[in-house]
């Protein structure tokens, strides 16, 4: 009995270090249960990732390319015969068609850019291509024709490098 007293005693004896030793185990003990539980939720992922990713085949005649190709469709006859096959849980049709006509009046929601603008670098609507602008519209009419010039040469002339 004295012993377990006396071990008892010696444990409190340098209370920094008792209090350091049992911070240190409660910390390994809960970075162990996080860990395991990081495990299970990345295993229960990867499980449902494989369940439910790359089982769909689509299946097409020769040439034919998703109404973008030649070639005829698939007939519907040929359902039965896809289901029939092991491992093949559902079988569905799908109809595709590119809508390609020039009698209509779509347009487009979006006001398309300029890639780069013509001359500048800066794509069109954009507050460098509007600076620019005010600034040629305040300089002569002659300085502005000469700049233009020079820039057209330049992008006519070989360049050397």
């Amino acid at each position: 009995m004295s012993v377990l007293i006396r071990g008892w005693r010696n444990a409190f004896r340098n209370v920094v270090r008792s209090v350091g030793t049992i911070a240190v185990l409660a910390l390994v003990v809960a970075l162990a249960i996080s860990m395991l539980l990081a495990r299970q939720t990345v295993n229960s992922k990867i499980d449902s990732v494989k369940a439910s990713t790359g089982t769909t085949i689509r299946v097409t005649p020769a040439g034919f390319f998703g109404g973008q190709g030649g070639g005829t469709a698939l007939k519907s006859s040929k359902l039965d015969t896809l289901a029939s096959i092991p491992h093949v849980t559902a079988v569905s049709q799908q109809l595709e068609q590119r809508l390609s006509s020039s009698q209509t009046n779509l347009t487009s929601p979006i006001q398309a850019g300029n890639l780069g603008g013509q001359f500048g670098g800066a794509p069109l609507g954009s507050r460098a291509l509007a600076a620019r602008r005010a600034r040629q519209a305040r300089q002569p009419r002659q300085a502005r024709q000469a700049r233009q010039a020079r820039q057209a040469r330049r992008a006519l002339s070989p360049r050397s490098r």
